[in-house]
Order: C-alpha cells, then structure tokens, then sequence
C-alpha cells in the first residue's frame, strides 16, 4: 500500500536556508514527484520560496512545488512587498513563526493593526491561503473572525499541538466554526509518544474534513521529508484512520488550500464514489468527469432541442460559471448480467436505484463543499423521477426533461449521443449520469470532433435497434411513449419478482451486448 501517492505536503523545510537542512529544496521535490506525489510546499521563516520553486518548476518540467511567505522581520507587514510576493504566485501566507513574539499583530488598543488588515484584504482578493503560524490563542482568536470577514475563505491553524502554539481542545472546537483547517505534522508527533495520541485524539474531535497532514519537517536531526511524511501516514493508518480518511488530509483538503480546484472536483468524485459503493451492492469502472462553461451557447440550443421550458445553468444558479457532468459506468458483471432475456436483471435494477441515489447525494455534497471554499453551487437531481412514480401511463410531454443529463454531458465533453439515444462515454453508454452547476471557473473539457456510435460514422451496426424489445428505437428516431410502456411492464415485473428492492422503471437491453456497452467502438 503506497499512501504517498497523489499526496501534498504542505509544509516542508529545505535548503538553501538561514540554519541548516535535511536536504536541498530541489532535492525533495525530486524525492516527492519520483514517490508519485502531487506536490509539497517550500516554507522559509527568513524569505519568500516563490522564486526558488519556479526554478525547481522548470528545472523539472512539472508543477511540484509550491510556495508560501512567512510574515517575518524580512518582510514583515509591509503591504506593497507582500503584493509583490503574491503575484508571484504564494499560495499561503503565514503569520508570524520565528518574529511571532517581537513582531505582533494588534495595536496598543488591542486591534489588529491596519497594515496586517491590508494584507488580510490581499489573502482575500488573491484567493490564496492563511496560516497562523506561531500566534498565541489570543492572537489567532482575533485574525481569525477578521480574516473570515474580510472574505479570506482558506485558514490554516499551523500546528495546534506543537507547544509553541498549543491550542486546548475547546479553543480548537470554537474556532472550528470559522471552517478552518487544522494542521497535524509529523514533527509534532516526533516530539513524544503523548503529541502522537493528542493528534490523533484531537482529529476525532474536529473530524477529518477539519484536518490536514503535513511533515513540516527538514531539520537536520529528523527523516527526511517524503520518509518521515511516508512513516506518519502509515502510523496514522496503525491509528484507525482508513485510506479514504488519509486521502481527505492529504490529498483532498490541500487542493483546495492550494486551490487546485479543478483537480478537487475530479479528485472528490473519484474517492466520493470508491468510499460509497462500499456500502451498497453495485460496483462501478471509473467515474467520467466533464467541465462545460456555463456560458456555452449550446445550453441554449437545448430549448429547441429538448423543449423550450429546458433550463439554462444560469437558470439554475445565477452566477453559474461551470457545469460538472459525472458518468458512473456499471461494472462489467452488471452489464454482462443484463444481457439475457427481455426483462431486466436484478442487479441492474438495483444499480439502477443505487446509482440514482448515489449521484444525488453526490452532486450534493460536492455542491456544498465548493459553497464552503465559497464558491456557489447547486447539485442538479438525476433524472430519475419516473422511475420512482408508480403511474402506468405517461403523457407525452411527461417523457423530456428540463434538463436533459444526456445533452447537457455531450456539452460537457462527457460523451456522444448513440443511436440508441443514450450517450456513450469512453466506458461505453451502461451506466448513469448527473451533474451540478457552480460558480466555479474550470476550463472546459475538449469535446471530440467524431462520433462514438457507429452507426452514425456510417458502419453498419444497429445492434442497440435489434436489440431493443420493443422495436422503439431506429436509426432516425426514438418511440417515447413505447419505450415508456414497456418500462411500466418492467417495473411490474419487478414487484412480483423482486419484493426486497425498490421496483424501478428500467431495461437496459439497447445497452447492453452491444459494441459501446463498455467502450467507444
């Protein structure tokens, strides 16, 4: 089990520096990227690391390392230099470390000085992270509710349990509130067999999603970085945390304080879905994400494609920016088990139900999690309203959605439209779909110029027509209200068969046993 993998390390120590280091900074982004880890932050209590970390960038051809600015005496809270700091592209700014008990961040009057307020007003408008650094508990109490404030949306507490800065556990439950992060390092935890049970004691109380793991280490006496990261999330692991825990500390939570946005979406999706299907019967291939700008005239185009009632994104969130389209496609065996007969497998019922309900609760967590790194968002529920209902006839215009999950995924760059009317992602058309709409900014996903079905790029296929029961699909057209009796059928079907399931209009045979069941033909 490789747990440094796709990791981040946010708070690393390396050389060249005032005392001296464990190794090179070049050294461990070297070490970090060949043990397959995302990245690390460099972190310096006498200058800037941005510079050094371009360097490293270029030098390795890849974003690995990250910069931060401590607010120490050679900078101190000199707004215009900190500006400059920043657009060089600081992801966090940390209070005081080594200057924290000359070098304080309120006035004579007890107020938090106005050039530090400055600063806070850049974190914020530079979207980029605070931390604490070594601020006592009556400092922190004071940044904290001002930061939040003034619209800084990211807040690191720099380890809570390193005596330097030790905060008790009610001080740690009351500033929870605020939605910042704790950070737990190693280094803490090398200090005594006691630091390493209140760490992880005091991620319990706090919850994970509260948490971040890093090495903050570097010191010469000490591992160096990726090993002694490597050997605290192991022992974490001994601790009880599970993986999926560890990769919201380690993985989840640092790529949005370094706001990586897009690859926390992806990220979220991916270990959302691994950790939930745990609990439930159906079994997925991996998860198909795709970014549409919310601003695509092709959303328009759906009112005359679909209906005209279909709505825009911006009808549903209105500074939408990003719409977020997930494909989960079914495991080979549910596919394959579809396959026989005219009525629908029981573990493609199921799936059916378990994916719906999945992809819910999925869109909407993720939907909140973007709205707490503030940015709006709102889950779109998956079309699956009829197949709840207990009706045994549809009008027609019962049959369109005002938001069509197919059409809106094909914008999205999530697949292509088949005959058979269902899209067809890179894993094929066998599985389910949703979406969310947020305010976030995320680069469009490129959307392939070919088509997917064959039919439609002229080769001769119609295995999806044939196989259809009910001859409701063509090459040209799509028989709703057949399909739709059919499905009725099957839900009957369902509840003399099946009683320990929700009986659910559904069939699948156009998607099953056919060449873009589990692929692009």
């Amino acid at each position: 089990m490789d747990l440094l993998i796709d990791t981040i390390d946010l708070h690393v120590h390396g050389g060249p520096d005032s005392i001296p280091r464990k190794q090179l900074q070049s050294e461990i982004a070297e070490e970090a990227l060949s043990n397959h880890m995302r990245g690390v932050v460099f972190k310096s209590h006498v200058r800037s690391t941005a510079d050094d970390c371009t360097a490293i960038n270029n030098r390795l051809g890849k974003t690995v390392a990250y910069s931060s600015l401590v607010l120490n005496d050679f900078i101190g809270f000199n707004v215009a230099k900190v500006e400059r700091e920043l657009k060089k592209g600081i992801r966090i700014v940390y209070m005081p470390t080594s200057s924290a008990k000359t070098l304080k961040i309120f006035d004579k009057n007890g107020e938090i000085r106005g050039d530090v307020t400055e600063i806070l007003k850049l974190v914020a408008e530079r979207n980029v992270t605070l931390a604490t650094g070594h601020l006592s508990e009556r400092e922190i109490f004071l940044l904290v509710p001002l930061a939040k404030k003034l619209g800084v949306r990211k807040i690191i507490v720099t380890h809570p349990d390193l005596d330097v800065c030790k905060l008790s556990a009610d001080a740690q439950s009351k500033l929870k509130e605020y939605g910042v992060y704790f950070e737990r390092t190693c280094y803490c935890a090398l200090q005594s067999d006691r630091n390493f049970r209140d760490i992880v004691d005091n991620i319990r109380k706090t919850g994970v999603e509260a948490n971040i793991i890093s090495s903050d280490l570097g010191q010469s006496q000490n591992p160096k970085p990726v090993d002694g990261f490597s050997e605290f999330l192991q022992k974490l692991l001994a601790a009880g945390f599970n993986e999926y825990e560890l990769g919201v500390m380690t993985k989840l939570n640092p790529l949005k304080l370094l706001n990586l946005m897009d690859e926390f979406v992806s990220r979220f999706i991916r270990d959302y879905v691994a950790n939930e299907q745990i609990k439930q019967k159906t079994r997925y291939r991996e998860p198909v994400v795709g970014f549409a700008r919310a601003s695509n005239p092709e959303f328009l185009k759906l009112k005359g494609i679909v209906r005209p009632s279909h709505k825009l994104p911006s009808d549903l969130l209105s500074n939408a920016e990003t719409v977020i389209v997930i494909f989960l496609p079914f495991s080979n065996a549910i596919i394959d088990g579809n396959a026989s007969g005219d009525k629908p497998s029981k573990a493609w019922s199921i799936a059916y139900t378990e994916t719906n309900e999945l992809l819910d609760k999925l869109t909407r967590n993720l939907a909140e999690e973007l709205k707490a790194t503030g940015y709006d968002s709102v889950g779109v529920p998956s079309t699956h309203h009829l197949s709840h209902a207990k009706k045994d006839f549809y009008d027609e215009k019962e049959l369109y959605s005002d938001w069509s999950q197919k059409h809106v995924a094909e914008i999205a760059g999530v697949g292509k439209t088949g005959v058979n009317k269902l899209l067809i992602s890179k894993y094929g058309c066998a599985g389910r779909l949703g979406s969310l709409v947020t305010a976030l900014k995320v680069d469009a996903t490129p959307r392939d110029s070919f088509e997917y079905c064959l039919t439609k790029r002229g080769i001769k296929c119609d295995k999806c027509i044939e196989r259809c029961p009910v001859k409701a699909i063509s090459a040209d057209f799509f028989d709703r209200s057949k399909c739709m009796e059919h499905l009725v059928k099957q839900r009957k079907f369902q509840e003399r068969e099946f009683k320990d399931i929700i009986p659910t209009q559904t069939c699948g045979k156009c998607r099953c046993d056919v060449p873009c069941s589990k692929q692009i033909p």
